[in-house]
């Protein structure tokens, strides 16, 4: 990764989530706001509820959004998870 990638990261990582993953899940409509988000974004910061990961582990949520979005998962820590477009 260069230095701006790595800035990019840490810049996103400090500031709150971008989308809460709610109790419905990884739903289509979920999945579609992500994609929107990261034609915005180069980095997102997605944070999990508790209630969902009943159903999944957040790194098996966080793997599932990044197959649907065809995106990258960079990192997941607790209940949050930093995706970003494709080759970042």
């Amino acid at each position: 990764m260069r230095k701006g990638d790595i800035d990019v990261i840490n810049e996103v990582r400090s500031k709150s989530a971008t989308l809460i993953l709610g109790r419905s899940g990884v739903t289509d409509e979920f999945v579609e706001e992500v994609k929107k988000q990261l034609k915005r974004k180069r980095v997102i910061k997605i944070r999990a509820l508790k209630s969902v990961l009943s159903k999944k582990s957040i790194s098996e949520l966080g793997s599932d959004i990044a197959m649907r979005t065809k995106s990258r998962l960079l990192e997941i820590r607790g209940y949050t998870l930093l995706l970003s477009r494709g080759h970042f």
